[in-house]
């Protein structure tokens, strides 16, 4: 007679189909069924089995599940970052600071043993050596990691991401101690017609698209022709150059229609009817970097030329200052003379392709504040003229000790 299987202990289904998957079916730690499928063959069926009811019985002594199984971190990142390079404007970068200083660090561990005193430590031996901003994007991108071994645990084993809701004390370390009240901008109207006139084609066109529209340097840099309407006024924002020079999404790999303004439109027109609205509106302003007889031109204006070409000018017109740059001379001055025009800040967000409000609210310090006339607290004392200030004081002493002295005579002519 066959010998009955254990209740519990879980079975394997064959493909019901030619050319199916094979399933597993098992009762977890709490007794309720579970059904997996998509393995390939009954060996691996098995041996995830076996894996399921081994992490079952630690957890029923209080083990954690066994982790010996699964893939490092490691070696998970390599591939998140591989995916990143292909599908991210950033992505080469983020690739680059996670093979050089996140992998390492790494080694072989797994999920559940990055715990906050692991963040914690790393954070305390990048800051020795490099900036609270550089160690941020670090754990952004350790973040972005767990957040996707999260979504798929049954693969990877991790369940939580641990630098969320990182305590205090490591938020503190790694806060940027940039102060967005310094950043420099240029704050008179009449300084930005004074440094257009100033400046040369094309770097002239490409300030009146940041300064009048707001991109950023990557994006002017990319902006072509296909995407300028100047019939309906509108600019279309999709790609930008990234930092390895090669143009791909924005940096949110979002599009934004963007309305022209009336003096940008007549910049655009002009400078259509000059070149011929081919190709790139800011084209190459020089030739390639590439040595021989055939050197061909750049693919793009290069960001070194745009911000050479602004400080040259600013220094002519008496206007540097530390940190003015292409980039702070263009779309941090749109943004600021549009809060001080009073216009919104969540729309000056969707203006700016801001993914985040909090990034917007940078330029909150310079909004006007329009306060009622009744909300001003009055505190009615001449300051003035210092002599009626004392003299209102004494007369408000005066009228308390004659009221006292009022009392008093009652009380005496009562006893009386």
């Amino acid at each position: 007679m066959a010998r009955r299987r254990r209740w519990g202990q879980g079975n394997v289904i064959p493909p019901s189909t030619s050319g199916g998957t094979y399933a597993i079916r098992y009762h977890d730690k709490a007794g309720k069924r579970v059904f997996e499928s998509g393995f390939t063959s009954e060996p691996l069926a098995r041996q995830a089995l076996e894996a399921r009811r081994t992490d079952i019985a630690r957890q029923r002594v209080g083990l954690p599940a066994d982790s010996s199984r699964l893939p490092t971190l490691a070696t998970l990142g390599d591939a998140w970052a591989d995916r990143r390079a292909q599908t991210t404007r950033n992505g080469a970068k983020e690739r680059a600071n996670w093979r050089t200083h996140v992998r390492p660090a790494l080694n072989n561990l797994h999920g559940q043993d990055v715990d906050v005193a692991w963040v914690r430590s790393y954070v305390e031996g990048k800051r020795a050596t490099l900036s609270g901003a550089t160690v941020r994007s670090h754990v952004r991108l350790l973040s972005m990691l767990l957040q996707d071994c999260a979504e798929r645990p049954r693969e990877t084993g991790v369940t939580v991401n641990t630098c969320v809701g990182l305590p205090r004390s490591v938020r503190a370390q790694i806060r940027p101690t940039h102060d967005p009240k310094t950043t420099p901008y240029i704050e008179k109207l009449a300084d930005v017609e004074r440094l257009a006139a100033a400046l040369h084609e094309p770097v002239r066109t490409a300030f009146a698209v940041g300064v009048l529209a707001g991109l950023r340097t990557g994006e002017i840099r990319a902006l072509h022709w296909d995407r300028v309407n100047l019939d309906r006024r509108q600019l279309i924002v999709s790609k930008a150059v990234g930092s390895d020079g090669k143009i791909g999404p924005t940096k949110n790999t979002e599009t934004r229609v963007l309305p022209m303004a009336p003096e940008l439109l007549a910049v655009l027109r002009a400078r259509k009817l000059a070149t011929g609205g081919k190709g790139l509106v800011i084209p190459s302003a020089y030739l390639g970097r590439r040595c021989g007889p055939k050197r061909i031109a750049a693919r793009t204006i290069r960001s070194q030329t745009l911000n050479a070409a602004v400080r040259a000018a600013l220094q002519g017109l008496g206007l540097e200052r530390d940190g003015l740059d292409f980039y702070r001379a263009t779309r941090h001055t749109y943004a600021s003379h549009y809060t001080l025009g009073g216009g919104s800040l969540d729309h000056l967000s969707a203006l700016l392709g801001h993914a985040s409000a909090e990034v917007t609210l940078r330029y909150a310090h310079l909004r006007p504040q329009a306060l009622a006339e009744a909300d001003v607290a009055r505190i009615h004392v001449d300051l003035v003229s210092p002599r009626g200030a004392v003299a209102v004081l004494n007369g408000q002493r005066t009228g308390r000790k004659t009221r006292r002295s009022e009392k008093s005579v009652s009380r005496k002519h009562n006893t009386t």
